[in-house]
């Protein structure tokens, strides 16, 4: 994968972010930034089965996009892309890992509410997602007024994502 000047001062923008945004109790006793440079090694919270964002290989390697983002924040911090280990974590995981320091940064999807940005610190996104409604070509319904008033006659399906059905609820009360 080649990667601009561009992509990668906009990583490094994320990657200072990331860690000048460290929590008050860290600051206290150093910085996260101190703690990695000082451990040698980035700790990077990830998925494995989202292609093309995270995912294992056919070698069983992890691969995808948010690896690239960590291999590439390993290279600016030590100069080195392999100075990064992966702990592979559930999407329910990824801000308790953050919080009891068993992960330094997650690279893996996720919506950022008012509730989560209590709890860490988000980068700028490096990607966003819509959330759209799918109907068939010969739909009887063609805009959301007409979905809206067909009220309780309507059944929409959404992807394990409950802050998509959220949006769903407010569009179609």
């Amino acid at each position: 994968m080649h990667l601009g000047p561009s992509f990668l001062k906009a990583c490094a923008f994320v990657l200072a972010a990331s860690f000048s945004l460290a929590n008050t109790v860290q600051a206290a006793e150093g910085s996260k930034l101190d703690a990695v440079l000082k451990r040698g090694n980035l700790v990077v919270g990830t998925g494995s089965t989202n292609a093309p964002w995270h995912f294992q290989g056919a070698d069983g390697k992890l691969q995808g996009f948010d690896i690239d983002i960590g291999r590439i924040i390993a290279k600016g911090l030590f100069n080195d892309p392999s100075k990064v280990e992966f702990v592979v974590q559930s999407s329910d995981a990824r801000i308790p890992n953050l919080l009891t320091d068993k992960v330094d940064i997650s690279c893996q999807f996720i919506t950022v509410t008012a509730s989560r940005a209590q709890q860490v610190a988000f980068t700028l996104p490096y990607y966003r997602e819509g959330v759209a409604l799918l109907l068939p070509a010969n739909s009887k319904y063609k805009e959301i007024d007409d979905l809206k008033a067909a009220g309780d006659g309507v059944t929409v399906a959404v992807l394990q994502n409950v802050y998509a059905e959220e949006l769903v609820h407010q569009a179609l009360p």
